[in-house]
Protein backbone atom coordinates (compact mmCIF):
# COMPACT_ATOMS: atom_id res chain seq x y z
CA UNK A 1 0.00 0.00 0.00
CA UNK A 2 1.24 3.49 -0.79
CA UNK A 3 2.17 6.08 1.78
CA UNK A 4 0.01 9.07 2.59
CA UNK A 5 2.03 11.62 0.67
CA UNK A 6 2.29 9.76 -2.64
CA UNK A 7 -0.43 11.80 -4.44
CA UNK A 8 -2.30 8.67 -5.55
CA UNK A 9 -5.75 9.98 -4.63
CA UNK A 10 -8.16 10.90 -7.40
CA UNK A 11 -8.29 14.45 -6.10
CA UNK A 12 -4.50 14.71 -6.25
CA UNK A 13 -4.65 13.37 -9.82
CA UNK A 14 -7.07 16.15 -10.82
CA UNK A 15 -10.17 13.95 -10.65
CA UNK A 16 -13.15 14.45 -8.42
CA UNK A 17 -14.47 11.72 -6.15
CA UNK A 18 -17.97 10.36 -6.74
CA UNK A 19 -19.40 12.39 -3.87
CA UNK A 20 -18.65 15.62 -5.74
CA UNK A 21 -20.34 14.25 -8.88
CA UNK A 22 -23.38 13.33 -6.80
CA UNK A 23 -23.43 16.81 -5.25
CA UNK A 24 -23.05 18.50 -8.66
CA UNK A 25 -25.89 16.47 -10.18
CA UNK A 26 -28.15 17.13 -7.19
CA UNK A 27 -27.43 20.87 -7.36
CA UNK A 28 -28.09 21.00 -11.10
CA UNK A 29 -31.37 19.10 -10.83
CA UNK A 30 -32.48 21.25 -7.91
CA UNK A 31 -31.69 24.47 -9.81
CA UNK A 32 -33.08 23.33 -13.19
CA UNK A 33 -36.64 24.68 -12.74
CA UNK A 34 -35.29 28.07 -11.65
CA UNK A 35 -32.89 28.22 -14.60
CA UNK A 36 -35.74 27.20 -16.92
CA UNK A 37 -37.96 29.98 -15.52
CA UNK A 38 -35.20 32.59 -15.80
CA UNK A 39 -34.64 31.63 -19.44
CA UNK A 40 -38.39 31.92 -20.22
CA UNK A 41 -38.52 35.29 -18.44
CA UNK A 42 -35.41 36.50 -20.27
CA UNK A 43 -36.99 35.59 -23.59
CA UNK A 44 -40.16 37.47 -22.61
CA UNK A 45 -38.23 40.56 -21.52
CA UNK A 46 -36.27 40.63 -24.78
CA UNK A 47 -39.52 40.25 -26.70
CA UNK A 48 -41.05 43.24 -24.86
CA UNK A 49 -37.87 45.36 -24.82
CA UNK A 50 -35.42 44.31 -27.54
CA UNK A 51 -33.09 47.22 -26.72
CA UNK A 52 -32.62 46.16 -23.09
CA UNK A 53 -29.04 45.39 -22.10
CA UNK A 54 -28.00 41.86 -21.19
CA UNK A 55 -27.44 43.04 -17.62
CA UNK A 56 -30.98 44.44 -17.35
CA UNK A 57 -32.50 41.27 -18.84
CA UNK A 58 -30.54 39.05 -16.45
CA UNK A 59 -31.29 41.20 -13.38
CA UNK A 60 -35.01 41.55 -14.15
CA UNK A 61 -35.43 37.86 -14.98
CA UNK A 62 -33.70 36.89 -11.74
CA UNK A 63 -35.85 39.36 -9.80
CA UNK A 64 -39.10 38.10 -11.36
CA UNK A 65 -38.10 34.49 -10.70
CA UNK A 66 -37.29 35.08 -7.03
CA UNK A 67 -39.55 37.92 -5.87
CA UNK A 68 -42.11 38.91 -8.52
CA UNK A 69 -44.35 40.82 -6.07
CA UNK A 70 -41.57 43.26 -5.10
CA UNK A 71 -41.04 46.35 -7.29
CA UNK A 72 -37.92 46.27 -9.45
CA UNK A 73 -35.59 49.29 -9.46
CA UNK A 74 -33.06 49.79 -12.23
CA UNK A 75 -31.34 53.08 -12.86
CA UNK A 76 -28.33 52.12 -14.95
CA UNK A 77 -27.48 54.72 -17.62
CA UNK A 78 -27.14 52.13 -20.41
CA UNK A 79 -30.86 51.28 -20.11
CA UNK A 80 -32.34 54.77 -19.78
CA UNK A 81 -34.51 54.53 -22.90
CA UNK A 82 -35.93 51.08 -22.20
CA UNK A 83 -39.70 51.11 -21.73
CA UNK A 84 -41.49 47.90 -20.93
CA UNK A 85 -44.66 46.77 -19.22
CA UNK A 86 -45.16 43.19 -18.04
CA UNK A 87 -48.57 42.07 -16.85
CA UNK A 88 -49.66 38.96 -15.02
CA UNK A 89 -50.99 37.69 -18.35
CA UNK A 90 -47.49 38.11 -19.82
CA UNK A 91 -45.78 36.35 -16.92
CA UNK A 92 -48.16 33.46 -16.25
CA UNK A 93 -47.20 31.39 -19.34
CA UNK A 94 -43.55 31.39 -18.18
CA UNK A 95 -44.52 30.23 -14.69
CA UNK A 96 -46.94 27.61 -16.08
CA UNK A 97 -44.31 26.32 -18.52
CA UNK A 98 -41.87 26.03 -15.60
CA UNK A 99 -44.37 24.02 -13.56
CA UNK A 100 -44.95 21.73 -16.54
CA UNK A 101 -41.21 21.38 -17.06
CA UNK A 102 -40.60 20.56 -13.39
CA UNK A 103 -43.40 18.01 -13.15
CA UNK A 104 -43.31 16.35 -16.58
CA UNK A 105 -40.03 16.92 -18.39
CA UNK A 106 -37.46 17.17 -15.59
CA UNK A 107 -38.11 13.70 -14.13
CA UNK A 108 -37.40 12.14 -17.55
CA UNK A 109 -34.28 14.29 -17.95
CA UNK A 110 -33.09 13.22 -14.49
CA UNK A 111 -33.72 9.56 -15.28
CA UNK A 112 -31.74 9.76 -18.52
CA UNK A 113 -28.95 11.78 -16.91
CA UNK A 114 -28.60 9.34 -14.04
CA UNK A 115 -28.46 6.36 -16.40
CA UNK A 116 -25.84 8.13 -18.49
CA UNK A 117 -23.92 9.20 -15.38
CA UNK A 118 -23.96 5.63 -14.08
CA UNK A 119 -22.29 4.44 -17.29
CA UNK A 120 -19.67 7.18 -17.05
CA UNK A 121 -19.05 6.40 -13.37
CA UNK A 122 -18.57 2.69 -14.06
CA UNK A 123 -16.15 3.41 -16.92
CA UNK A 124 -14.26 5.92 -14.78
CA UNK A 125 -14.07 3.55 -11.81
CA UNK A 126 -12.82 0.72 -14.01
CA UNK A 127 -10.15 2.95 -15.49
CA UNK A 128 -9.06 4.31 -12.10
CA UNK A 129 -9.89 1.35 -9.89
CA UNK A 130 -6.37 0.57 -8.69
CA UNK A 131 -5.73 4.18 -7.73
CA UNK A 132 -9.17 4.50 -6.16
CA UNK A 133 -8.70 1.27 -4.17
CA UNK A 134 -5.31 2.42 -2.90
CA UNK A 135 -6.78 5.79 -2.00
CA UNK A 136 -9.69 4.15 -0.16
CA UNK A 137 -7.30 1.83 1.70
CA UNK A 138 -5.18 4.82 2.67
CA UNK A 139 -8.24 6.63 4.00
CA UNK A 140 -9.34 3.53 5.97
CA UNK A 141 -5.84 3.03 7.38
CA UNK A 142 -5.82 6.67 8.53
CA UNK A 143 -9.26 6.26 10.07
CA UNK A 144 -8.19 3.06 11.86
CA UNK A 145 -5.00 4.69 13.15
CA UNK A 146 -6.94 7.71 14.45
CA UNK A 147 -9.56 5.42 16.01
CA UNK A 148 -6.87 3.35 17.72
CA UNK A 149 -5.00 6.45 18.92
CA UNK A 150 -8.13 7.88 20.47
CA UNK A 151 -10.00 4.79 21.68
CA UNK A 152 -7.41 2.00 21.66
CA UNK A 153 -7.26 1.63 25.47
CA UNK A 154 -11.05 1.59 25.75
CA UNK A 155 -11.32 -1.03 22.97
CA UNK A 156 -8.67 -3.16 24.70
CA UNK A 157 -10.63 -2.99 27.96
CA UNK A 158 -13.85 -3.84 26.13
CA UNK A 159 -12.13 -6.80 24.44
CA UNK A 160 -10.88 -7.99 27.84
CA UNK A 161 -14.40 -7.77 29.31
CA UNK A 162 -15.75 -9.63 26.27
CA UNK A 163 -13.14 -12.41 26.69
CA UNK A 164 -13.89 -12.72 30.40
CA UNK A 165 -17.64 -12.87 29.64
CA UNK A 166 -17.15 -15.59 27.02
CA UNK A 167 -15.03 -17.67 29.42
CA UNK A 168 -17.46 -17.28 32.34
CA UNK A 169 -20.46 -17.88 30.06
CA UNK A 170 -18.78 -20.98 28.62
CA UNK A 171 -18.08 -22.28 32.14
CA UNK A 172 -21.68 -21.70 33.23
CA UNK A 173 -23.04 -23.36 30.09
CA UNK A 174 -20.75 -26.40 30.62
CA UNK A 175 -21.83 -26.67 34.28
CA UNK A 176 -25.51 -26.55 33.28
CA UNK A 177 -24.99 -29.24 30.67
CA UNK A 178 -23.27 -31.47 33.26
CA UNK A 179 -26.04 -30.77 35.77
CA UNK A 180 -28.78 -31.66 33.26
CA UNK A 181 -26.91 -34.79 32.29
CA UNK A 182 -26.78 -35.92 35.94
CA UNK A 183 -30.50 -35.24 36.41
CA UNK A 184 -31.38 -37.34 33.37
CA UNK A 185 -29.23 -40.28 34.46
CA UNK A 186 -30.87 -40.44 37.90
Amino acid sequence: MSGRGDGISLKARGKKPLSSLNRALRDQFRDAPRAFLIQRLSDLILEKAPSASDKLVAALAEHLATSPAVPFDWDRPDDVGVDMKLTDDDLMPAFEATLKFASEELPEIISKALASAAEVIVRSLRADWLAQREHDQMIMAGFSANLHDRWGDAFATLRMIYTISVEIGGGIAAARRRSRARVRTH
